[in-house]
């Protein structure tokens, strides 16, 4: 990859992790559709406009979005991940579990997180825990 092109999505990063922090969802927003503008293709912008999304209560948009990632990048952990936790959000719990099952990967960080999503499915305690459990918003 070009250098430029690094350079450019570390500042990208740091602006929509900021951005995100700060609940500036729009801004967030507003700055991965200047990327995508830029990088068509460009996975960070499309998970931060799902990130954002999910924060200003567009469920359905952000599952559209990361289901295209999804068929885009078939069997990518994270973005698995995150349709799980978008689904549990909206209620589809079941296959939120499968989302989840599927992304289990050798990560140990993101094994545990995912583990502990889906005990909480399985001891019936979604309901509670999807409305405050912050969607997995790691975009690497």
């Amino acid at each position: 990859m070009d250098s430029e092109y690094l350079k450019e999505r570390e500042a990208f990063l740091y602006r929509a992790y900021t951005m995100l922090d700060k609940g500036d969802f729009k801004e967030a927003l507003s700055l991965a559709e200047g990327r995508i503008h830029r990088y068509p293709g460009d996975v960070d912008a499309w998970l931060l406009i799902a990130a954002s999304s999910v924060s200003m209560g567009r469920l359905r948009e952000a599952e559209r979005i990361l289901r295209e990632l999804n068929h885009i990048l078939p069997g990518w952990p994270h973005v698995l991940e995150c349709l799980g936790d978008v689904l549990r959000r909206m209620g589809m719990t079941g296959e939120a579990m499968d989302y989840y099952k599927s992304a289990r990967t050798l990560d140990p960080p993101m094994t545990e997180r995912i583990a502990e999503k889906i005990a909480s499915i399985e001891a019936g305690r979604e309901d509670d825990e999807a409305e405050t459990e912050e969607i997995s918003a790691d975009f690497q």
